[in-house]
């Protein structure tokens, strides 16, 4: 504290009285160690002319203000704005004047008389009076909980008095609790229907608008009050209703809005309240601390600035945050609730939300409040499994953003790998005049682009986006005719066969290509756009023809493309000819090894194309490819001036010398000027004999740069590189250069600051706007931005741009691991490189992790390097060696030499060997020492080290276990932070330690000492020790007992002390022959000790300390328990005579010890105020019933003002490294809330509020809010919502025990989601714990959501067994891997949901007794497990309007049978195997659709099979939409003969895959028996085992008779069955309009006879035919990528 007054003085001497404007101080020391008196005199000096601003926060602790308040006496300032004291003793004046004061907080001030209170114009009485009100419009605010006195008529005047001081306020909000004393209600117990019933008229005469919020009651008393104001006040104009879970009976609300019209009300609403998505996140854009500071500025300005901007502008700021961030907004005021509503930008990922249909109702609210021209951009991101989400839900609500002035749309769909054609989002694009960014990712578009109109549209995305046609695909691009930027990334699904890239105005464009499945055909690419100037070619392709009929001038092309080869080779060469003729008037060109190859391979069959124009060539070439390959791509060059090459070696080496016996002629090279080669060091130097090539054949040669790469280890011979040197002197090189690859620490990776996606964005943003303006900034400046990252990230910013290709070299710091480099060689060079190019006097900080395996490094290596860091400027040297303890020190420690450095503030090493050469050493700067592990030569070398940095302040030493320290001399006047850690040395030997260090205040001992003898000279008043040592017992046990007397002697006028349980357990040893000192100073003692120790230690240690008045206890026991109900009575009463508080956290005991050592110190300590007891349960210990409450009782017998027994909850990983706010920033959040005095808006919100918004969040996030303030320290219990994964835990029982704390801490009523996810090993996890635990959870009355998700690995699954009991609430249950106990009187009054997966049931009646005690069931999913025991399935259900059925094999073969009476129902999915043996629908909805994919068992009885397999399709006779696959239909015709297939009279659509040769009479059959069949949808496909045949000649006309469309997949076969077939439904179906025939060439390699398809479509045309389209089917990559993102969520 003296330091911190001698620089104020020193400070103020400097400026004078008259210069300071501003003053604020913290003291933020521990009032145990401060000398308040100190700052008395110095805050009396700040009293000057000029100071507009004082402000004074104590943060002591608040035991007694009058023994450690800060004085301060106030004189006059007549400039003086703003006054704030905190913790401060004012003392008595009397003339005080602040003319100019606007602000004054006084929070825990101390007044020294009613006079006092009354200068500073504060009245102070027994009761608040206002005498007069300034302004006319006051505003009060009421929150007041009146205490009840003696006197209740002065109880009663007091409160009259107070109202009547606001009689004239024209503004009021009270709080309830304040209402409740204010109104006295003679019928307290009366029902909320009185409500409305009880207010006379002329209370609401003068009303005109009202506004409630109110949840919603069984007997409507909102809607009774609201009705009781239309209908008696007779001015009333306005009523708002907002009401909370919108469920009211019919017709209600009608009946109001009626009776709001017949009044005459001008405006009458009723809304609900929506809850948004995660409102009060821990990004909040604007903080409440920085709201409260702008308030505070509005007194001294007279407005909040920002909040009294126009709400456009207001609108445009926020535009640029989320959507997400936008609402968090609203909490900042009433002025910003609803100005997020107007902001013209919405952006949403459908994560943030529960499901689909709550973000698509959110996405139409905000629609429907903005309008349809105000919205400017549009982002969405679905983000869903494809089992939980509805992607149709997302068409009607993206067609309603089709908005005249919408400026960006993007949709980008990230579901789950399945099957795309299933799930897509559909999507229709309309026009749009204002439109300049169209991005959009997995979207399947409709076929109606012709008449689309995008004139504004400059950039536009498109990633595995479904295109219908390639019309569409054509339309799309040329209806935007300001088109800049195309990048088009083609769907495995899409239709696009011709693909035309028309436009005038295109300057970008990139095609990627995808390899079908299992199709594949050719595609054109037709390329007409004359301002052109970067074309991409990436991936897959197989071209049938490639086209480019106009481009700009300067155009460059990058082809990276794997060519699919052909059957037909020479068509195949004819392919690529034409495709590589598009770019010989290209002048800059890009080509990848596996283009080049393919290229290669191919020349001799054809003559390449001559790119005449070509200047500048980029090549990625193989060191051991052929030696013929470089001619081949020079000689198709003849004008190439520029040539850069990039070889590598493809291992393994086939002829590494390949390219080194190129013989170029002259003319290849002979317009060459510039040729860059990067290279690996080869043996044979291949590279520098292709090198020395260049420059021996090229007459115009002017530079050459050679980059090596000595990654492979090898290395040139001696003088290889010279004489190169030489040659290039030989042959007039102007420049030569032979550089090192130096690799950087992962140049590109995910974490990068700056990544791809943002850099493409920023791109972007440049043909918006025009310009990058945090490249326009200076050098020095960008420098400085990149020091706050490490090198590793200053060195990715080098890709950015050439701007920025070099800017992380001059960036003063150096920070790198060894890890990320090959050896320590390539380390040491980056390093040298590094310094050699910035120079001394540049760096500032310098930080080098040596990470490598000691066996595998050359730690010798860095002592060169780490001399020639010795900068002059440097201000922090940090060296951390972290090798392997395998082998003895001596043989790989870093060697180090420390120089004099002026500057230097910091140095920290670890595991480094110090040269004996300190003396001469000067650090004048250096404030902060850490030597971890560090071996000082001599004892000489360790005092000169400490003695040479003259404002050290901490010093932490962790002496190696080899060094030469015997007596360490630690002598330092501004020490004030030492810690001092010893390993056991290897030779066992005693040292001295000598400290005099007169400002220390803190010292920590740790780990193992053998003292010589230690002292301390001097040492600061305030200080606190930290003991953890371990003493060793030396022979000359006398000895040992006077050394360890005095190392405690040295504590004797410690006020703070913590010893820890080995230590404690080495004095107590030695306390018979060698008494303890006493500590008379000592105030507080922290201590860990064990329960069942000796009964006499916890004596011993108190009677050392006869002033102790806070004690903290941690105690534990070790097996086996000795004497572990002695403790607690030996202690005597004078021992514990002085204590004020005591805690102590001890486990459970069967005995109750830590019971009764509690009891214990209540009886025995006469000034004993506060006890904690946290009890740790653990152990699986329970104390009997009526202990605990027996103690509280105890407690208050003793008069104890606090007593509180915590138990000790595990928590998941409170405090993990990503969590969003922490500790520190907690409390300078909570010291703010001191000083500005004003609320924190978010944690002043009612409890009930608070734990709705921290339901949104899981419940390890919620835990995390828990450090923010006392506040919010046990809110997170009180959440609703329980989220787990047993993962974050360190065992079964951890987490089963925080499961039952948290349901014990809550009640019965209180909880309404749980979802735990068990994800342990099977051979490690203990599954029984789980049963009961679960069984309790659904025991819980107000549970609306259930989820247990079982996932193991290693061993199979176990299931988990629970027992399921009745829940009025619960609206979703979701169950995997678990088996279910049996059970009879469920009820599931609510469920809407219910999945069971792998669910194991006990038995038939079990089953249907699930689903009957479900009366809103909607959706169901089974998926029978294998070891079930169900036979009989029935559903029964008059709600369900959904059902999936699944079953895998069962175990034990045997028939079942299904019985579904819903009739709601309207989708039924059967899937997997199944052995039926019967299966009946009795009832379903009208619209009814089935999906049938079951493999049925072959019975024994066959006629029995034919029985079940017709009772089964018969069920569905009034179906409208069917989907069947083959295996299904291909049982259903062997059956066909001796049991006819039912007729299915109401099908209308039918969706079917059947195999081509399968039996002609197969598809007669499945379409006679479909007789009002207008919709076919056929998936053809080919069996190569079955022979091919006839099939189309069968089919008599009445069978297609009602046929509207037909829609045929097929592979391409010879003899051309699919289209014989497609002819023949044009012949026979009179209705026929639609007919579409998608064909696969990848499957069979046929193609069809010439003219073939062209008589197929003059056959269209005779009949009539609206719509006919031949298709191919393209081939694309594996459907699901690996950097497609799907969450992991089985539900």
């Amino acid at each position: 504290m003296k330091i911190c007054v001698d620089f104020i003085y020193e400070f103020l001497a400097f400026q004078g009285k008259s210069y300071l404007r501003e003053f604020k101080l913290t003291i933020d020391h521990d009032v145990f160690y401060s000398d308040v008196s100190l700052y008395e005199t110095c805050l009396g000096r700040v009293d000057m002319r000029k100071i507009e601003r004082f402000q004074v926060e104590n943060r002591f602790e608040k035991l007694s203000v009058d023994n450690i308040a800060t004085p301060l006496t106030l004189s006059a300032c007549e400039a003086m704005v703003c006054l704030k004291l905190h913790f401060v003793r004012l003392n008595e004046f009397v003339s005080l004047s602040l003319p100019c004061l606007k602000i004054m907080y006084l929070e825990d001030v101390v007044l020294p008389s009613d006079a006092a209170a009354e200068a500073c114009d504060l009245l102070l009485s027994e009761g608040l009076r206002l005498t007069s009100m300034a302004a006319d419009s006051v505003k009060v605010d009421i929150d007041v909980e009146f205490m009840l006195i003696k006197g209740y008529l002065s109880e009663t005047k007091m409160i009259y008095n107070l109202v009547k001081s606001f009689s004239g306020a024209e503004d009021m909000t009270i709080s309830w609790k304040s209402l409740e004393e204010l109104v006295i209600d003679d019928d307290a117990d009366a029902g909320s229907t009185k409500l409305s019933t009880v207010l006379p008229r002329c209370l609401v005469s003068s009303l005109e608008s009202v506004e409630m919020e109110c949840p919603v009651t069984e007997k409507a008393t909102e809607l009774k009050l609201a009705r009781y104001f239309v209908k008696n006040s007779t001015t009333l104009k306005k009523l708002v209703l907002r009401l909370n879970d919108c469920t009211l009976k019919p017709c209600v609300l009608e009946q109001l809005v009626k009776s709001s019209r017949h009044y005459g009300l001008s405006q009458f609403e009723v809304i609900p309240v929506v809850p948004t998505p995660n409102p009060w996140p821990e990004g909040l854009g604007v903080s409440s601390s920085s709201v409260r500071e702008e308030e505070e500025r509005v007194v001294i300005r007279g407005e909040d600035m920002i909040s009294s901007l126009p709400e456009p502008l207001l609108c445009h700021i926020l535009s640029f945050l989320t959507t997400e961030q936008a609402v968090q907004t609203s909490v900042l005021s009433s002025r910003w609730r609803h100005i997020w509503r107007w902001v013209p930008r919405l952006e949403l990922d459908s994560s943030d939300f529960t499901d689909d249909q709550v973000c698509v109702y959110f996405i139409d609210k905000f629609l429907a409040f903005q309008g349809k021209n105000y919205l400017r951009e549009f982002k969405l991101t679905i983000d869903h499994d494809i089992f939980a989400g509805d992607a149709s839900l997302y068409e009607p609500c993206l067609s309603k953003v089709d908005m005249r002035k919408l400026e960006r749309f993007q949709v980008e769909n990230t579901f789950g790998p399945v099957s795309f054609d299933d799930f897509p989002t559909p999507l229709t694009l309309s026009v749009r005049e204002a439109l300049v960014c169209l991005k959009l990712h997995y979207v399947r578009l409709n076929d109606d682009l012709k008449s689309l109109s995008l004139p504004c549209l400059k950039i536009m995305f498109l990633e595995d986006v479904v295109m219908p046609s390639d019309a569409a695909a054509e339309a799309l691009i040329s209806c935007s005719p300001v088109l800049e930027v195309l990048k088009i990334c083609l769907s495995k699904d899409d239709f696009v066969v011709a693909l035309r890239v028309c436009s005038p105005s295109l300057k970008s464009f990139t095609l990627k290509g995808v390899e079908r499945c299992y199709v594949c055909r050719h595609y054109s690419v037709l390329i007409d756009a004359p301002k052109l100037e970067y074309l991409s070619l990436m991936d897959y392709y197989h071209f049938r023809s490639f086209e480019i009929t106009s481009a700009a001038e300067s155009f460059k092309v990058d082809i990276d493309v794997d060519f699919a080869e052909k059957s037909n080779f020479m068509l195949e060469m004819m392919i690529i000819y034409s495709f590589l003729n598009n770019f010989s008037g290209v002048k800059d060109m890009t080509m990848s090894w596996r283009t080049l190859q393919f290229i290669y391979e191919i020349h001799r069959m054809s003559t390449l194309p001559k790119f005449h124009d070509l200047t500048r060539l980029r090549a990625t070439v193989c060191l051991n490819a052929s030696p013929e390959l470089l001619p081949m791509l020079l000689e198709i060059c003849p004008n190439l001036k520029h040539l850069t090459l990039e070889l590598f070696i493809d291992y393994p080496v086939a002829s590494i010398a390949g390219l080194s016996t190129v013989r170029l002629p002259h003319c290849l090279v002979s317009s060459l000027e510039s040729v860059e080669i990067e290279s690996p060091v080869t043996e044979e130097a291949t590279e520098l004999d292709l090198a020395r090539c260049f420059m021996r054949n090229s007459t115009t040669l002017k530079k050459l740069v050679l980059r090596l790469n000595e990654s492979t280890g090898v290395k040139h011979k001696p003088c290889d590189l010279e004489q190169l040197l030489e040659f290039s002197k030989r042959y007039g090189l102007s420049q030569f250069e032979v550089l090192p690859v130096v690799p950087t620490p992962n140049p590109l990776p995910e974490e990068l600051g700056v990544y791809s996606s943002s850099v493409r964005e920023g791109g972007e943003r440049a043909v918006v706007r025009g310009e990058d303006l945090i490249s326009l900034l200076p050098e020095p400046l960008l420098c400085h931005i990149l020091s706050f990252l490490t090198t590793e990230q200053a060195v990715r910013t080098s890709v950015l741009s050439s701007r920025w290709r070099n800017i992380w070299k001059w960036v003063p710091r150096l920070e790198l691991d060894s890890f990320d480099f090959t050896n320590d060689k390539v380390c040491v060079d980056f390093i040298h490189k590094f310094l050699a190019l910035q120079g001394k006097p540049y760096l500032r900080e310098f930080k080098l992790t040596i990470d490598h395996d000691v066996f595998g490094s050359e730690a010798s290596l860095y002592e060169p390097c780490l001399g020639r860091v010795d900068m002059r400027k440097l201000e922090r040297f940090q060296v951390e060696n972290k090798f392997g303890r395998g082998g003895g020190f001596d043989d790989f420690r870093t060697p180090l030499t420390l120089k004099a450095c002026e500057a230097l503030v910091c140095l920290k090493l670890h595991f480094v060997s110090l040269n004996d050469d300190l003396v001469s050493l000067s650090l004048p700067c250096l404030k902060i020492m850490f030597l971890e592990d560090v071996v000082l030569p001599s004892d000489a070398a360790a005092e000169a080290l400490i003695s040479s940095s003259p404002v050290l302040e901490v010093l932490k030493i962790c002496l190696s276990r080899d060094d030469f320290v015997v007596a360490l001399r630690v002598c330092s006047p501004s020490l004030k932070s030492f810690t001092l850690k010893r390993v056991e040395p290897i030779y066992p030997r005693g040292h001295s330690v000598l400290i005099d260090a007169p400002k220390l205040e803190y010292l920590s001992l740790v780990d193992y000492y053998h003292f010589r003898s230690f002292e301390i000279i001097s040492k600061a008043e305030s200080f606190k020790v930290d003991v953890d040592v371990e003493f060793e017992l030396l022979t000359d046990y006398l000895a040992e007992k006077k050394i360890v007397y005095n190392l405690l002697d040295n504590f004797s006028g410690v006020k703070d002390m913590t010893m820890s349980w080995k230590t404690l357990q080495f004095i107590y040893s030695s306390h018979e022959t060698n008494p303890l000192p006493k500590f008379h100073g000592l105030t507080r003692l922290r201590a860990t000790m064990r329960l069942n120790a000796s009964p006499e230690l916890l004596p011993v240690v108190l009677e050392s300390c006869p002033n102790l008045k806070h004690l903290t206890l941690e105690l534990f026991f070790v097996y086996p328990i000795r004497w572990l109900s002695e403790l607690s009575t030996v202690l005597p009463s004078c021992l514990v005579s002085s204590l004020e508080s005591v805690e102590m956290e001890s486990p459970v005991t069967e005995v109750a010890t830590e019971l009764d050592l509690a009891r214990y110190f209540m009886k025995n300590s006469t000034t004993l105020e506060k006890l904690v007891l946290r009890l740790d349960q653990s152990s699986g210990e329970q104390h009997k019933p009526g202990v605990l409450e027996q103690l509280k009782k105890y407690s208050r017998r003793y008069g104890l003002s606090r007593f509180e027994v915590l138990p000790v909850v595990p928590t998941p990983n409170p405090l993990p490294p990503g969590s969003g706010v922490s500790s520190r920033s907690a409390r300078e959040g909570e010291e703010r809330a001191v000083i500005s005095g004003e609320e924190d808006r978010i944690s002043s919100l009612p409890d009930p509020l608070l734990c709705h918004i921290l339901s949104f969040l899981t419940t390890e996030q919620a835990v995390w809010t828990s450090v923010l303030s006392s506040r919010w320290r046990y809110l997170w219990k009180w959440v609703p919502r329980l989220e787990l994964d047993s993962f974050d835990f360190a065992n079964d029982k951890v987490c089963v025990d925080f499961i039952d704390k948290f349901l014990a801490f809550q009640g019965k009523s209180y909880l309404r989601e749980f979802k735990l996810s068990i994800d342990h090993d099977v051979s490690n996890s203990n599954l029984s714990l789980y049963g009961p635990c679960l069984g309790r959870v659904v025991d819980m009355r107000k549970l609306e959501r259930f989820q247990v998700e079982s996932e193991f690995e290693h061993g199979g699954i176990v299931y988990i067994r629970f027992t399921l009991s009745a829940s009025e609430a619960l609206v979703s249950l979701k169950l995997h891997s678990v088996w279910l106990n049996g059970f009879k009187s469920l009820s599931f009054p609510s469920l809407k949901i219910m999945f069971l997966e792998d669910v194991g049931l006990p038995s038939d009646a079990a089953a249907e007794e699930l689903i009957s005690c479900s009366p809103v069931l909607q959706v169901l999913k089974i998926c029978l497990c294998k070891y079930d025991s169900v036979v009989a399935l029935r559903v029964c259900s008059l709600s369900l309007k959904s059902f999936t059925l699944k079953r895998m094999e069962p175990r034990y073969s045997r028939g079942h049978s299904v019985v579904i009476d819903a009739p709601k129902l309207g989708y039924l999915s059967l899937t997997d195997y199944y052995h039926f043996s019967s299966f009946e629908i009795t009832s379903v909805a009208d619209s009814f659709k089935v999906d049938i994919d079951v493999e049925f068992e072959l019975m024994s009885d066959y006629l029995m099979e034919m029985k079940i397999v017709y009772n089964l399709l018969k069920n569905f006779s009034g179906v409208t939409e069917m989907t069947i696959s083959w295996k299904t239909l291909e049982l259903i015709y062997s059956f066909h003969q001796t049991n006819p297939v039912p007729k299915f009279h109401g099908l209308t659509c039918l969706r079917a895959t059947m195999c081509l040769n399968a039996s002609p009479k197969l598809l007669p059959i499945v379409l006679e028996s479909c007789p009002n069949l207008k919709h076919l949808k056929l998936e053809l496909f080919l069996d190569p085992i079955r022979r091919l045949s006839e099939r189309s000649t069968v089919l008599s006309r009445c069978l297609v008779s009602s046929l509207e469309s037909v829609e045929m997949e097929s592979p391409v076969t010879e003899i051309a069955i699919e289209l014989v077939l497609a002819r023949y439904f044009m012949r026979n179906s009179t209705t026929l309009k639609k007919l579409v025939l998608r064909l696969n060439q990848s499957s069979t390699g046929v193609k069809h006879k010439p003219g073939v398809l062209e008589q197929l479509k003059k056959y269209s045309r005779r009949y009539k035919l609206s719509q006919f389209e031949v298709l191919p089917v393209v081939p694309t990559p594996s459907p699901w990528p690996g950097y497609l993102y799907v969450k992991s969520n089985r539900f």
